[in-house]
Formats: C-alpha cells, sequence, structure tokens
C-alpha cells in the first residue's frame, strides 16, 4: 500500500480508488493530474506503484526514476520500489531499497516489518528476527510483523517462543492465520487439548474450514489417545476432580502512600464472591505517611473476609511481597495491587481453574480500567490456558506480572523467595518475572490462565511522559532480570542481544531498538553491581568473623 502524508485532492481520491483495489480508476486521476503538472511527485509515485502492480514492471520504474530526481529522499518511494522487486524476484535488491527507505525514515515499524520478509526469503533468519522485534519495539500493534516472526520461529523449530508469539498477537486482535498456525505448532509441541481449543475457535470464525475440521479431528484423536492410556476417559478427565485443588487462599497487597486509591482497590475485593475454600486478605503498607493504616482498619472491621496486616519501612516491592509471604498461610497465594480491581469471580475462578499437580504458579489477565490509559503500561490479555514447562530456558519478560500473579506455597519452599533487591521502589523492577524464572528452575509448571482478571486503573495517559517512563523502567527491568538469568542459568542472553541488534550494523533504522538494549545493559550492569556488593559484603564478613 503506498502510504502519501499531503496530497492534493485529486490524488487523495485517487490514492483512495488504489487502495480499493479501483486500478484503472486511480491511474485516470493520476493521468489528468500529471498532464496539468508532469512534476508532481505524489501523481508519480502513485502510478509508478499501479504500474508495477499491474505487471508493468518497466513503466514503474521508469516512473519512479523520475521521482527519485525530483525527490531523491523519497522514502516511501524506495518501499514501492522494493515492494516491485520482491514480486520480480530480485529479493537482495528489494532488501536494499527498504534498507534506503529505513534511511530516511528510521522508525517506521512498516519498513521494518517488510525488510524482515525480505531478509526471511534470503534465509538470512537472525537479520530477519531482529528486524521484526525492532518493528515491533516501534510499533506493538504491527500485526504483519509479529506472525512473520512467529512464522520465522516456527521454521526454526523454536516452537515454543512461536506458540508464545502467535499468542501474543491473538490476544491483540483474531487472525485466522495465526489460529490455524497455533494449533499446528501446538500439535507438533504434543499440547492436544489447547490444540482443540484453538481449532474450535477458528471453525467457530469459518465453520467449513475443511483444513480446521481435519487438524480438530487430529488432535481430538490424540487427546482421546492419551486418556485411554491413562485408563480413563475424556470425560472423566475434565470433569473437575476436587482432590487436585488448593484448600486455602491468601490475596497479598502491598501500598505506599496512595490510601484513596487503595480504597477503591479494597472496595472491589469486598465485592467479591466467596469461593467454596477459606480466602484471607494479608495488606502490606511499605512505610506509608498518609492514612493508609486507617483504611486497613475500615477494611477489616467491614468483616467479610479474615485481614492480617503489617507495616514494613522496606524500600521495596520485592521486600514488601516477601512480608506478605510471611504473614500468609493460605496454599495458594495470589498478589494484586493497588491500583487494581479485582471481578467478582475472582477467587471463585482461580479456585476452579488452578490444578497444583498440573502446574503452580501463573498469571491472569490484566485489562485496562481506563481506556484512555496507555496499553504499554501492565496491560496483558490470556485468551486461552498457556503452559510454561518446567527448567523453560528463559521466559519472557512480562509474561508473569505482579499485578495479577499466584503462586502455590511450596514454590517459595523450595526456590526461594522473592528478591528483595528487586521491584518497584528500586532500579530493577523485576521481582515477579525473576521469581518465575527461579520457579521453572526449580522443576515448577506455570500457567497464564483466562477467566480471572484484575482491571488496572493506573492512570498514565497515552503517549504521556510518565507512560514513556514507565515503559523504560520496564526496560531497565528486563536488563536485571537478564543479568539474573545469566548468572543463574547460563542461557545466552548475549546472543539474544546479537540478534536483535546487529542486522543492519550502524544503520540509524537501530536507534530505537539499540537506546531499548542500551537500558537493558544498564539493567544488567545493576544486577551484576549488586551482586558484587554482596559478595564483597560476604568476604568482609569472613575476614571479620576470623
Amino acid at each position: 500500500m503506498v502510504v502519501l502524508s499531503t496530497v492534493k485532492a485529486s490524488v487523495a481520491q485517487a490514492l483512495s480508488e488504489y487502495q480499493a483495489g479501483a486500478f484503472t480508476s486511480a491511474e485516470t486521476l493520476c493521468d489528468q493530474l500529471l498532464r496539468s503538472n508532469p512534476d508532481d511527485v505524489h501523481a508519480l509515485h502513485l502510478s509508478a506503484a499501479i504500474a508495477f502492480i499491474t505487471n508493468r514492471a518497466a513503466e514503474g520504474a521508469s516512473l519512479l526514476q523520475r521521482v527519485f530526481t525530483l525527490s531523491p529522499n523519497n522514502a516511501q518511494a524506495f518501499a514501492t520500489l522494493g515492494d516491485a522487486l520482491v514480486r520480480q524476484g530480485d529479493t537482495q535488491a528489494a532488501v536494499d531499497a527498504f534498507v534506503q527507505a529505513l534511511a530516511i525514515t528510521v522508525n517506521d515499524a512498516g519498513l521494518h516489518a517488510k525488510l524482515g520478509g525480505a531478509l526471511r526469503d534470503l534465509q538470512r533468519f537472525e537479520e530477519a528476527e531482529a528486524v521484526y522485534r525492532c518493528a515491533l519495539d516501534l510499533n506493538p500493534s504491527n500485526t504483519q510483523a509479529r506472525l512473520n516472526l512467529a512464522v520465522l520461529l516456527t521454521g526454526q523449530n523454536r516452537l515454543e517462543e512461536a506458540a508464545l508469539t502467535y499468542r501474543d498477537l491473538l490476544a491483540r486482535e483474531t487472525s485466522l492465520e495465526a489460529l490455524f498456525n497455533l494449533g499446528v505448532v501446538l500439535m507438533d509441541l504434543h499440547q492436544y487439548e489447547s490444540a482443540v481449543t484453538i481449532f474450535r475457535r477458528a471453525i467457530v470464525l469459518v465453520p467449513f474450514w475443511q483444513e480446521a475440521h481435519k487438524k480438530l479431528a487430529a488432535a481430538l484423536a490424540e487427546v482421546k489417545k492419551r486418556d485411554e492410556a491413562a485408563g480413563k476417559d475424556a470425560e472423566d478427565k475434565h470433569a473437575g476432580d476436587t482432590a487436585d485443588s488448593v484448600k486455602s487462599m491468601s490475596l497479598v497487597l502491598c501500598t505506599r502512600n496512595r490510601a484513596e486509591q487503595l480504597r477503591l482497590a479494597l472496595a472491589k475485593i469486598n465485592d467479591a464472591i466467596v469461593p467454596d475454600c477459606p480466602v484471607e486478605i494479608v495488606l502490606i503498607d511499605m512505610g506509608s505517611t498518609d492514612h493508609t493504616q486507617d483504611v486497613f482498619k475500615e477494611f477489616a472491621a467491614s468483616g467479610k473476609w479474615p485481614v492480617k496486616s503489617s507495616y514494613t519501612d522496606a524500600n521495596s516491592l520485592g521486600a514488601g511481597r516477601n512480608r506478605g509471604v510471611e504473614l500468609s498461610s493460605g496454599e495458594l497465594l495470589m498478589f494484586t495491587d493497588d491500583d487494581c480491581y479485582i471481578q467478582p469471580d475472582h477467587f471463585v475462578n482461580i479456585l476452579a481453574a488452578v490444578r497444583p499437580s498440573a502446574f503452580q504458579y501463573g498469571m491472569g489477565e490484566i485489562l485496562l480500567y481506563d481506556e484512555d490509559d496507555d496499553p504499554r503500561v501492565a496491560n496483558y490479555r490470556v485468551s486461552e490456558k498457556i503452559i510454561i514447562p518446567e527448567n523453560y530456558p528463559l521466559i519472557p519478560p512480562g509474561a508473569i506480572q505482579g499485578a495479577n500473579m499466584f503462586f502455590l506455597r511450596r514454590v517459595f519452599d523450595k526456590a526461594g523467595m522473592f528478591e528483595e533487591a528487586m521491584g518497584a521502589g528500586t532500579k530493577m523492577g523485576c521481582e515477579d518475572i525473576e521469581m518465575a524464572a527461579r520457579a521453572s528452575w526449580n522443576g515448577f509448571t506455570g500457567a497464564l490462565l483466562p477467566g480471572f482478571s484484575v482491571y488496572h486503573h493506573h492512570q498514565r495517559k497515552k503517549d504521556s511522559p510518565e507512560a514513556d517512563r514507565s515503559v523504560q523502567l520496564y526496560d531497565y527491568g528486563a536488563g536485571a532480570y537478564f543479568g539474573a538469568v545469566l548468572l543463574m542459568r547460563g542461557t545466552n542472553i548475549w546472543e539474544r542481544w546479537h540478534k536483535l541488534t546487529n542486522s543492519l550494523g550502524d544503520h540509524p533504522a537501530h536507534a530505537a531498538h539499540l537506546r531499548k538494549m542500551a537500558r537493558e545493559l544498564v539493567g544488567a550492569a545493576r544486577y551484576f553491581d549488586y551482586i558484587a556488593s554482596k559478595h564483597d559484603g560476604l568476604a568482609r564478613g569472613a575476614e571479620g568473623g576470623g
């Protein structure tokens, strides 16, 4: 598609006709304009695009040459040339054209996606992956870039990463291609029940999709085969075995100096339905100087739930969450924040969903409460159950978020508590994902679960400086998490950074992603410095003890 910024009314009409597929009408309008102004760059560009798409390559090339003569730095004309070269099979020349376009318009996510596609066709997979990820950093809603990335990961047999990428796409919008491809990937991963769910979703959208019906039948056959091997049929298996359910729950909420916002969050907790197991509410005041303690007392006096509370001057959310774990008594520990509102069926739904034998930690949905708030800030949709296998090499940052996460108590018993140098209040805001990674490495399985959501009322408006700062803090936190992974697990994070930044060398198109990586590296450096300081302290203690 040709994108023109400022056009005359006649060219605007021609562009509308072009986008509707009425190429003859569009070309007639361009011809009329060019008769009165032969050097109209926009009309020449659109005429060239029409010539290319109607298989008149020589004419299109001639028209584009006139565009470049009149406007040498016309990024969209270079993009049109790249599209034409891709159709003609001259993929290397197309790469060169897209790179020239990006040299002029460095932050164009669509151009990055086109460049990634050309690189993929040349089997330059690492470069293509880096460019797709750069496109998504610039525009997380770029569906084509996310779909292409998932296809690329599938082709490299990185199936778990591909499944997560497809699911991330489907959390943003419905795509039949993504649904079908995800179902196939899930079957390759032997996650047949999830594949059944996906193929059924596809068939609801396209009832007579024969290939989807075939795949659904194959997935159901695998489910039946497995259930028969286990000595029970599928109906018995999924009837809801009450023996495999949690016996008690604790909801932990940490807060600091947001008494009125806290009051709103606690009111939503009081609106929740009481489930068929004991629930306690654990409130941690992290050094508030406002009337937070009065709000605690009001909530406890309401009498609906058993309430435990504590005051701590700990300056990190990791430390605050640990106080909550220590004070709580539930088998299942749920966590939320003081700017989040749970739904009335929150406790009922998580009790029905969690099966301790199947998974031991995870997260539900985090949705925007106010549509004017920035969606980049703690916002995560879950349309179906997603399993995170034990010993997973690298759980993506953001896959487990503290606003709506849960852990069985035995996870803390084996994997340890939250890292107290991490979380809000520190320069390493990643205590949630770091804890989830340690849970996985200690043999626990995770799950992202639909059906229980919190609405996040973070009040940082779209594209505001406050929202931008939050996103930058996420990058620092992700870097600290990567540093922890590198030291604790030896996963090759350096290779990841290399892949995400090395495809264009010194090309300016990488500026946005390089800044993101710079923040991640700063976050990793902070974590390394923290670990070094701990070792220094241990060494000094050993010397003093000697």
